[in-house]
This record gives structure tokens, C-alpha cells and sequence, in this order.
């Protein structure tokens, strides 16, 4: 049984591609309610190459309602999940 929802992954590494993974393999989510953004373009291949949607910047992922039900961030740090959210607050009030 899949979920009615839409994934999305800040950042597309090893943690975000195991739950992405997971999920498919299980059945939760088909791959195009999956989405994710990285800034390497071989993990964007990667995800590609599994069905889900690549996007360039975090931004698309977080604050585009085409994309997501449920946002999973997986982020090296603080600074960069601030200045995300700071951009999809700009986005959203503009």
C-alpha cells in the first residue's frame, strides 16, 4: 500500500538515498513522490536513476507545493537548515 504523499530530501547522501531506498523497496511511496536536492550532480544521478525528482537547490524542495508533503533534511550542519529555512520564509512571504 503507498502513501497519498510526497517526500522530500534536503541533501541526497547516504542517509537520505538508505530512506529513500527503504521506502521504495517497501512499498510506502512510489519513486515520483520522491524529490531531493544536492549540489553534487552524481547523487542527483543517483536519484534520478531511482525514479524520484532531482532539483537543483534546496529552496525547490522545501517551498515548491509541486514537491512536498514531508521534507527530510539531511544537512551537515545548523547554518545551512537557517539559511534554508530563512530562503523558503522569503519565498513564501514574497
Amino acid at each position: 500500500m503507498s502513501l497519498d504523499k510526497r517526500i522530500g530530501f534536503m541533501g541526497s547522501g547516504q542517509m537520505a538515498e538508505a530512506l529513500a531506498r527503504g521506502l521504495l523497496d517497501r512499498g510506502v511511496v512510489r519513486a515520483d513522490q520522491i524529490c531531493c536536492s544536492d549540489p553534487a550532480p552524481a547523487r542527483k544521478e543517483l536519484f534520478a536513476s531511482l525514479g524520484a525528482t532531482p532539483y537543483d537547490t534546496n529552496l525547490e524542495v522545501g517551498c515548491s507545493l509541486r514537491c512536498c508533503h514531508s521534507m527530510h533534511l539531511q544537512l551537515p550542519c545548523h547554518a545551512v537548515y537557517q539559511k534554508s529555512l530563512v530562503a523558503c520564509n522569503s519565498f513564501n512571504s514574497g
